[in-house]
């Protein structure tokens, strides 16, 4: 949808620019006219604040709209967003058993192959044991199989914990159905994985890595502040963030054997992208997937 939609408006900028210049001239109007959910982000030490408290109030107080009903938190910001249940309603078109897999076709003798499943529906609680499971299938089964055998560049599983989704990815992929074959076999291989898992040393390194992947190492300050806002607008509180990291811990072997079968329950509406060369695009052609091709 984003390549057809910056392909119309390519279009237009060509052939009509005077309406492209008044849309964005509309976009620019709506943000500035409505005070209502704006907010503001800033990250530094106090002195800094101190000293660039005038500027930033001034900076605030010209701009339009200003009516002093600024948001001062989470539940002073209007929920749903009105965009929220029409994306919603459009995330479920690409997850249904009818849903054609999504092509880009390039010039490439390499592709990118990937699988996304809708293992929870957004807003459900996720538990922490997701994203142990998600470690292990990227540092183990997905590397093995998709790196090591396949020749792939890159072999990744990546967890969303904001929609429900998990998705796999393999980059520079010379391979397009070996690899959608590969994906359609972890629901079995992670049942057979169970025990292994188990193991007290591999389970240890699969945790550690699992909360690695969490926390990640410290970022500079810019990027400090962008996920501490990230955080403030989803409302993500340091006791949800702290309960998240004990059931990564707390993780036990009954639980993987759930979530595989979770997996399993949903994999017949698991959507396909892939990006890739005419004869990945070809390959998939063949094995008989109904297929939407894009030409890049």
């Amino acid at each position: 949808e984003s390549l057809r939609a910056y392909r119309s408006l390519l279009r237009q900028a060509e052939n009509d620019w005077s309406m492209v210049l008044s849309k964005l001239e509309n976009i620019r109007k709506t943000i500035l006219s409505s005070r209502r959910g704006m907010v503001l982000n800033l990250t530094a030490d106090n002195n800094v604040f101190f000293i660039m408290n005038d500027v930033y109030v001034t900076f605030l107080d010209n701009l339009p709209g200003m009516d002093g009903t600024s948001p001062e938190s989470q539940s002073d910001i209007p929920s749903p967003h009105p965009w929220v249940n029409p994306a919603g309603e459009e995330r479920n078109t690409l997850f249904s058993s009818d849903t054609p897999a999504e092509t880009i076709q390039i010039h490439s003798e390499v592709n990118c192959v990937g699988r996304a499943i809708p293992v929870y529906t957004p807003g459900a609680p996720i538990p922490g044991l997701t994203a142990v499971v998600t470690h292990h299938l990227q540092t183990s089964y997905l590397w093995n199989t998709l790196h090591v055998t396949g020749g792939a560049y890159g072999a990744y599983a990546y967890l969303s914990r904001w929609d429900g989704l998990i998705s796999f990815v393999s980059y520079r992929d010379p391979h397009v159905q070996k690899t959608l074959r590969i994906y359609d076999n972890i629901p079995a291989v992670l049942s057979q994985d169970a025990r292994e898992v188990g193991h007290p040393h591999k389970w240890a390194l699969n945790v550690i890595g699992a909360i690695a992947e969490e926390e990640g190492a410290m970022l500079p300050p810019d990027e400090i502040g962008w996920v501490s806002l990230l955080r403030w607008l989803r409302g993500e509180s340091p006791a949800a963030r702290k309960q998240w990291l004990e059931e990564i811990v707390g993780t036990k072997l009954a639980d993987i054997k759930v979530l595989s079968s979770r997996l399993k329950e949903m994999w017949g509406v698991a959507s396909v992208e892939v990006i890739g060369g005419h004869e990945g695009i070809s390959e998939i052609q063949s094995s008989g997937i109904g297929i939407q091709v894009q030409d890049l």
